[in-house]
């Protein structure tokens, strides 16, 4: 599982949204939850860039972040 939080502190409070570059979020696997974004049984293929947006009325800011995967030395790639 990968978890990747956001946090905004804002006044009114803001609504958070996860986006991926290139491609939708990784369907039936991924939450949004508090402002963390968590993906089930992450794989190469969910790799990539992942914006997250706090907006709320007065205005809108993101942050993104890349995931890839990093492994073992010494361990194969299936």
């Amino acid at each position: 599982m990968a978890t990747i939080s956001c946090e905004a502190f804002s006044y009114p409070p803001s609504i958070i949204a996860w986006t991926r570059s290139l491609a939708a979020l990784p369907k039936g696997r991924s939450t949004v939850n508090k402002g963390s974004l968590r993906i089930r049984d992450f794989s190469v293929e969910d790799t990539g860039l992942y914006t997250c947006t706090a907006s709320n009325k007065v205005g809108k800011e993101s942050a993104s972040t890349t995931l890839g995967i990093q492994r073992k030395p010494g361990t194969k790639s299936e």
